[in-house]
């Protein structure tokens, strides 16, 4: 009541008043509108699974080197040596098209990495 009051009173109540609804009814239909689109994320598409990406997030700039090298050893050996292969076959494709010869030498395990 004693809004209602201070309305009548002064114009500025009442155009806050209405600013404030409208704001609030602008949030509800942003939500409406976030909520739907969520929604489709909850269908199932049917098809092959493959793995795109990996992502890693570090905490600080001045831990990474020690959290790289304890996720290096988190990693099973298989997918190691596939990470491997793969970062091999990179650097030879790279070094092929500037003709240059490579050869493999991730059997010689010369690129271990030494624990301090």
């Amino acid at each position: 009541m004693s809004l209602k009051a201070r309305e009548q009173e002064s114009p500025e109540v009442s155009l806050a008043r209405q600013r404030a609804e409208n704001d609030l009814a602008d949030l509800e239909n942003m939500k409406k509108e976030r909520l739907s689109g969520i929604e489709r994320l909850g269908i199932a598409r049917h098809g092959p699974v493959r793995h795109l990406a990996s992502a890693v997030v570090f905490l600080s700039a001045e831990s990474d080197e020690t959290e790289l090298i304890d996720l290096a050893k988190e990693v099973d050996p298989e997918t190691r040596r596939k990470i491997e292969l793969a970062a091999e076959d990179i650097v030879i494709q790279y070094e092929a098209s500037q003709g240059r010869e490579c050869e493999r030498v991730g059997h010689l395990k010369i690129g271990l990495i030494s624990e301090a």
